[in-house]
């Protein structure tokens, strides 16, 4: 992610305060993937919404692994 990118990130991340925010601007800071917290959609559960639109097989299979990778070093 670029340092323009991450500057305009930095205050959400920053003042995020449900888990599932914290983890999508973490995403988003960390490799450009963009997912939604499922807090947005009013509800109780902690974890995000993507959409899946990638048409190319090889850039789907980036995003996920990218997803993958992301997830797999938070949880250590």
């Amino acid at each position: 992610t670029d340092s323009k990118t991450k500057e305009l990130i930095s205050p959400y991340l920053e003042q995020a305060s449900r888990i599932d925010e914290k983890f999508c601007y973490g995403l988003l800071w960390e490799t450009g993937v963009c997912v939604v917290p499922l807090s947005g959609f009013n509800t109780e559960y902690n974890w995000f919404r993507m959409t899946l639109l990638e048409e190319n097989d090889e850039k789907f299979e980036k995003i996920l692994n990218l997803i993958n990778e992301y997830t797999k070093n938070l949880v250590g």
